[in-house]
């Protein structure tokens, strides 16, 4: 397969896309692909149908081809504006692409054309798509309208069957029209294995500007070929610009692009190199934009008498450096978490610091151990901090406005087990902070949302394997907002106040509640045994709470607290607090 990832760098800007065009052409596949396409008689069809073979079947050791043609020996007129304008999600055959909706991009809206023409071939394709084998290679293709149904039966297959796997499937089209709007490529953006996914090669002979309409966008890399050379793109502002600059021809209605002969022709030219006269108009001082010259010199797109005044050419730098920028900063889920981890570590060598002075949560909140209180080590702390709840609340952001189905989670197990760390390691700081600053409530009035989205993908992931030990962190991370939430209920109930019975007794069962909350996390230890430090912040609860209650109270937490067995290998308190 070939490879849709270009390198980044200005420096490697121009160049590395060049080399990629001259790849994918010497490569010989993109002539495999297209030389796979059925030929449809202009006598037999129409421009609201489609026809595909499928080459290969369910034998041979080399990849599966589907291929698709529609408009195909009629002449590309025949497909006019009004067939490509634009149908939204709303629209009724519209939806299997439910998927490319977004929170970003609540909308998305693909051409009429290439809806009609792929629901009115679905049946014959679900019963394709059912013997596919996703661990044999598989290229999809398509010439002219047939193009835009293979992209739509490609967004297809990734939707259904490719959602779990690393291979996926190569769509190649060829003078294919431009399939949606701006919605529709960001939306397939915000999936970076969908977007690498797809090679549009476009000739700067087939009028392609007769298919645009407005509100059109491209998506996936786009290799414009000449008879003279080629060029690659990724950018889609770039791609719309190089359209219009290049579908100039004016061809007769029942004349067709021969990509075949095209690409043949291109495969044994040294195409890298360019023309001597083209190198020789090229500031090679300035890399960027001598191969940026180069590729537009290759297509036909400028002229060498004008390859220094051309005012296209500081525009496709400009958007694609724009482009590079952006995708530079694009979201990753794993560029750096390796780095992130380097901060959760810094992060476990002061929980362990602070083991004997009071315990993570307190040692933090009240600031009293010299580890925080003095000098750098305080300082790093508070950073650190600050780094990871940026990374993660921007991770979580970008996760969440990806598309998904209903009740799917989108995060990769490695990312959400590093993301659950973080939540249980992090949070209970954030809890310090905010009721340190006197605050209540902070369930409901101050926790973020990246900590409740976090939560609610791990508890909705596979469930873990049986726990036969203490966990070193608190399972819940909002346990100790629980904690300052109960002493603050012992607080009001001791202190004389006006309030009503019904007030008293509502604070009365919000602690029976704590207290019953608190054994189910000692029964399934899943509570960390630096909560039964001398001095934390829960032992004051205890206190307070045995005071309340008075002495001959009996719960079941209690008798844990008194050490009594209360359940069948139920740690006691002293048992807890060795492993501390």
């Amino acid at each position: 397969m070939i490879p849709l990832h270009k390198p980044n760098g200005s420096k490697k800007l121009s160049n590395g896309i060049l080399d990629f065009a001259n790849m994918a052409v010497c490569s010989g596949l993109l002539v495999t692909a297209y030389d796979a396409i059925p030929e449809v008689s202009s006598r037999t069809q129409n421009v609201s149908s489609v026809s595909y073979k499928d080459y290969g079947g369910e034998s041979g050791s080399g990849p599966r081809i589907i291929a698709f043609v529609s408009c195909e020996g009629r002449g590309d007129s025949d497909c006019n504006n009004d067939d490509h304008a634009l149908v939204d999600s709303g629209y009724e055959r519209f939806p299997l692409f439910v998927l490319l909706n977004t929170k970003v991009n609540p909308v998305v809206s693909i051409s009429r054309a290439a809806v009609q023409l792929f629901a009115s071939v679905f049946d014959e394709l679900s019963l394709l798509k059912d013997q596919i084998d996703i661990n044999r290679p598989l290229i999809i293709t398509g010439r002219a309208l047939g193009g835009s149904v293979a992209s739509l039966f490609t967004l297809w297959l990734l939707d259904t069957i490719y959602l779990k796997t690393a291979k996926t499937p190569l769509c190649l089209t060829f003078g294919s029209p431009l399939l949606g709007d701006n919605a529709l490529q960001q939306a397939i953006s915000e999936r970076p294995t969908w977007i690498s996914c797809f090679l549009h090669v476009i000739s700067n002979q087939d009028p392609v500007l007769r298919y645009l309409a407005k509100g059109h966008m491209p998506f996936g890399a786009a290799l414009f070929i000449s008879e003279s050379g080629c060029a690659c793109f990724e950018d889609p502002q770039s791609i719309l610009e190089l359209i219009k600059a290049t579908s100039l021809g004016e061809l007769e209605d029942s004349q067709i692009i021969d990509y075949g002969s095209m690409l043949k022709k291109l495969r044994y030219n040294a195409i890298c190199q360019g023309r001597k006269e083209e190198v020789d108009t090229c500031d090679i001082s300035d890399p960027v934009q001598c191969g940026i010259t180069l590729q537009l010199l290759a297509i036909g797109a400028i002229e060498p008498e004008n390859s220094e005044t051309s005012p296209l050419i500081p525009r496709i730098r400009r958007n694609l450096e724009i482009f590079q920028r952006g995708k530079k900063n694009n979201f990753d889920q794993t560029k750096k978490l390796n780095e992130v981890k380097i901060y959760m570590a810094y992060m476990g060598w002061y929980k362990k610091l602070s083991k004997n002075q009071g315990g993570y949560y307190d040692c933090y909140k009240t600031a009293e151990s010299k580890s925080i209180k003095e000098g750098k080590t305080k300082e790093e702390i508070v950073r650190h901090q600050r780094i990871l709840n940026q990374y993660w609340k921007h991770m979580v952001k970008e996760i969440d406005r990806m598309p998904k189905r209903e009740g799917a989670i989108n995060i990769r197990p490695r990312l959400l087990y590093a993301g659950t760390n973080y939540r249980r390691m992090v949070e209970p700081l954030d809890i310090a902070v905010y009721y340190r600053q006197g605050k209540k409530d902070y369930i409901n009035k101050g926790r973020s949302q990246h900590y409740k989205l976090l939560e609610e993908w791990e508890k909705g992931s596979s469930k873990p394997a049986e726990r036969h030990k203490v966990s070193s962190t608190t399972e819940d991370s909002c346990f100790w907002a629980h904690v300052e939430e109960a002493l603050i209920a012992c607080r009001y109930l001791t202190e004389e106040n006006d309030s009503s019975s019904e007030v008293k007794e509502s604070w009365h069962q919000n602690l029976l509640e704590f207290e019953a909350y608190v054994m189910d996390l000692i029964r399934m230890h899943t509570l960390s045994p630096e909560t039964f430090q001398e001095g934390s912040s829960f032992l004051q609860w205890w206190k307070d709470y045995k005071k309340l209650k008075g002495i001959g109270y009996e719960s079941e937490l209690t008798n844990f607290m008194n050490n009594q067995k209360v359940g069948n290998d139920l740690l006691v308190f002293d048992e807890y607090k060795e492993l501390s």
